[in-house]
């Protein structure tokens, strides 16, 4: 860095609203290629400086959402790694959960309600739970302060732990939302390593 290439670092620090801003303030650079968390990033790279490339850290089911045309053959200038190719990856979790937990728990589900591009995970765990003759007790956020509160609704819900559908405001909160889960007697099931490795059950 600093002899054959330059990086021109952002962080929105689990502020989605400072997104566009901050895209914005780069698309006024020379940037060469662009390097992203998020698919809310990527769009909001496309939309401002759309003949740009973008590698992508974290995509989530970036087919689905229309970042790509596939996974063989993305087109367009958007490559990088799918940590999440499909919705069914949370119904997964919510199987290896169960078998981690006493026979008869109930399981919590960790969302947030206001992203509407990660709208579909609750209904896929919700049909895979059926199956699995799991009762859930859903618990929604909508931004940090919510947490402590979600956690006692799973608590008074008499679910044992929970699954976490994540996306960038929980995923920035991972070390709190693993902090509360602990105070609270819940086992926490995260979709990435990182969220066991920052002190999550599985």
């Amino acid at each position: 860095e600093g002899q054959t290439i330059t990086i021109e670092r952002r962080y929105a620090k689990g502020h989605l609203e400072r997104v566009p801003a901050l895209v914005a303030d780069l698309a006024t650079r020379p940037i060469d290629v662009f390097v992203v968390t998020t698919n809310l990033i990527a769009k909001a790279v496309q939309q401002t400086r759309p003949q740009s490339p973008i590698v992508m850290l974290v995509a989530e089911e970036p087919v689905t959402s229309g970042l790509v045309q596939s996974l063989a053959h993305p087109g367009g200038t958007i490559t990088g790694m799918a940590t999440v190719p499909g919705a069914a990856i949370y119904g997964k979790n919510l199987a290896f959960l169960k078998e981690a937990l006493p026979p008869g728990s109930r399981i919590g589900v960790l969302f947030n309600a206001t992203v509407s591009d990660y709208s579909h995970y609750l209904p896929v765990t919700e049909e895979v739970a059926q199956g699995l003759q799991v009762t859930l007790v859903p618990a929604e956020v909508r931004s940090p302060e919510d947490f402590e509160a979600a956690m006692a609704v799973m608590q008074d819900g008499k679910a044992r732990g929970f699954v976490v559908l994540s996306e960038p405001m929980i995923a920035a909160n991972t070390e709190w939302i693993n902090a509360l889960a602990l105070r609270h007697g819940l086992a926490v099931m995260w979709p990435t390593r990182r969220g066991a490795v920052a002190g999550g059950l599985l």
